[in-house]
């Protein structure tokens, strides 16, 4: 299967379909049985380390620290995803902005709802520019208002 840039792509199944083991599969977070695939002409079994940089996970349930701040975090995944220190700054202004949680930068994660934590968590998947994001059953247990923004993000 070829996805062209630019590409939404949805895979549909039931629980236990093996959706979720796709996705650990070419995070390069599960090792495949057989087989390979190829994201952004990089081999899934030999160039894993080339993949992980090009890739941003959204997993299904949501990875965050409730002591910390959603300053902080995307401060901590700025400096992960290897954004130079004197960038963190804008990247933080600019990705609460998109997401719409601006308001509560310096919250401690603990105090937010649902469809904040979502949203949390996909701007997450996007910090370094990835070429390829995962999106684990983005808006599950979501209210409607919740997943109205969340698709409206994802289809930008």
């Amino acid at each position: 299967m070829d996805i062209p840039q630019g590409e939404l792509l949805t895979i549909l199944g039931h629980n236990g379909a093996g959706k979720t083991t796709l996705i650990n599969v070419l995070t390069g977070n599960l090792s495949p049985t057989a087989g390979t695939a190829r994201i952004n002409n990089y081999d899934l079994l030999l160039e894993t380390d080339m993949i992980e940089n090009l890739v941003g996970l959204c997993p299904q349930h949501d990875i965050l620290w409730e002591e910390l701040t959603a300053t902080e975090h995307i401060e901590l995944y700025g400096y992960l995803r290897g954004i130079p220190k004197e960038k963190i700054p804008e990247l933080i202004e600019q990705k609460l902005n998109e997401v719409n949680l601006t308001k509560q930068s310096h919250h401690q994660i603990r105090t937010f709802s649902g469809g904040m934590r979502r949203r949390m968590s996909i701007l997450l998947s996007t910090i370094g520019d990835p070429k390829v994001i995962f999106l684990d059953e983005p808006t599950t247990g979501l209210d409607p208002v919740n997943k109205r923004f969340i698709w409206s993000m994802i289809q930008v």
